[in-house]
């Protein structure tokens, strides 16, 4: 299933691994996109995590209300390449509920283009999760990632500096 929303963003489900591919064009050098994505004061301003380091090994977590409960989710940075590419692991715990038994993967890579930067946020692994949460952890993750706009928000704090 392909679904683009305009010309910059989109997003793509490939049927097996289950996994969520969200882009947008940023007006900005990859260098000025890492200085959010790479960094521990800008990924509490984008997306609202404690202890992140852009360190492998470092970890990291936070705290979402939405209309659905209560979620914790954390993890651990695996890959740091900048001003490329940053990788963390993604473990879910909704209140009520036992954390994922597994995490799933978050990649951030950035690419340069001409007009900018092409950042491409890919959410991967949910296959692994036990098969009555895989489908249904896509599809709430998928739905989170969307109507939070976190891509939009990032091109807003790089373009705008808010």
């Amino acid at each position: 299933m392909i679904c683009n929303h305009s010309v910059t963003q989109g997003c793509f489900l490939s049927a097996e691994p289950l996994s969520i591919s969200l882009n947008i064009e940023i007006h900005a050098h990859p260098e000025d996109v890492w200085a959010i994505v790479g960094s521990a004061e800008g990924m509490t301003r984008w997306l609202g995590m404690t202890g992140f380091q852009p360190n492998s090994g470092a970890e990291w977590e936070m705290y979402v209300t939405t209309d659905y409960g209560e979620f914790h989710f954390y993890g651990e940075v695996v890959k740091v390449e900048p001003p490329s590419e940053i990788a963390f692991t993604w473990i879910e715990h909704e209140k009520g509920k036992e954390p994922w038994p597994t995490s799933t993967l978050v990649s951030l890579q950035l690419t340069a283009t001409k007009d900018g930067t092409r950042v491409t946020l890919l959410h991967s692994g949910f296959e692994a999760l036990p098969e009555k949460l895989a489908s249904t952890e896509w599809q709430g993750h998928k739905q989170g990632w969307e109507s939070r706009k976190v891509l939009q928000v990032l091109k807003r704090l790089i373009e705008e500096g808010e």
